[in-house]
């Protein structure tokens, strides 16, 4: 079977609150994309409440679903009739009441949840609101096997690391990006793709939730850290592009990264470093008290 892959990135702007209106657009442009010959779509970090989340705040618990919410429901059944794969980065709710994730369910071609991915590193506010997640996944596909990460993740490289190793050869980030942040998205996306020649989709919202700006930018990088397409800023935007991943076989000769690794030699750096620390004292940079400072 082929391992070419067509992309779809939804760089769309998201009205705050409004359910109705963020599915609605989002059926459209998944259609859209669809038509234009992406069989994996993926759409951008909490994109069916808006991001903002002092914002949303107790709403939170309204727009969060589980796998056989209405909103997931209704994206699986666009899944089946365009026979595409669909990433819907959401609020989910799992099995604590009243305990919820910022997650992003990967929605099979075939309309079967094969399941969710939690934000396992929150930013800022969302810690407020959401639990973080604990584990990693990686969905197996007719293509290959992908990963998922959101947003803010990217920037703690021992998650796409571990993603990698453990197999994922191409790696979505679904993310509601700052503006003001826009110098750091263009370095680190290559950095990640580079250090772990994997291919990596990551996609931005545009917009304003109140005082954020998203920037879009949403863009596919190869495994050796290039550009291959990259989405237009500040407007809504579709980016599709073609991959196949059975040329990471030959990025990783070329770049042999993976090869190279020693990692029972980090271990025993890490191990190294510890037992410095802990057999020689390490001179505090305060005073110690004087005798007649010391409490009785």
């Amino acid at each position: 079977m082929s391992r070419e892959i067509t992309l779809g990135l939804i760089q769309m702007d998201c009205r705050l609150n409004d359910l109705e209106y963020n599915k609605n657009k989002a059926v459209r442009m998944i259609t859209d994309a669809a038509a234009k010959g992406a069989n994996m779509v993926c759409l951008p970090e909490l994109f069916s409440s808006g991001y903002n989340p002092n914002a949303v705040g107790w709403k939170w618990h309204y727009f969060a679903e589980d796998g056989q919410g209405r909103t997931v429901q209704e994206l699986s059944r666009l899944a089946q009739q365009l026979k595409i794969s669909i990433i819907a980065p959401m609020a989910e709710k799992r099995e604590l009441p009243g305990v919820i994730y910022n997650s992003a369910f990967f929605i099979y071609e075939d309309g079967q949840v094969l399941g969710s991915y939690a934000k396992t590193h929150l930013w800022y506010t969302e810690k407020n609101y959401f639990r973080q997640g604990d584990s990693l996944r990686i969905f197996e596909t007719s293509f290959g096997k992908i990963g998922l990460l959101i947003c803010y993740d990217i920037l703690f490289p021992e998650l796409i690391r571990q993603l990698t190793l453990a197999g994922a050869e191409l790696i979505f980030l679904p993310s509601a990006w700052r503006a003001v942040e826009d110098f750091i998205w263009n370095t680190i996306l290559p950095a990640r793709a580079l250090e772990n020649t994997v291919f990596l989709a990551a996609v931005n919202r545009i917009g304003t939730d109140e005082e954020i700006d998203f920037f879009g930018e949403s863009c596919v990088l190869d495994p050796q850290g290039k550009f291959l397409e990259q989405g237009k800023r500040n407007e809504e935007d579709i980016i599709i592009k073609t991959i196949n991943l059975d040329e990471l076989s030959r990025f990783r000769y070329d770049f042999p990264y993976l090869r190279d690794l020693q990692p029972e030699l980090y271990k025993r750096i890490s191990k190294r470093i510890i037992s410095v620390n802990a057999e020689h004292k390490i001179k505090s940079p305060f005073p110690s008290k004087t005798e007649g400072e010391k409490e009785e």
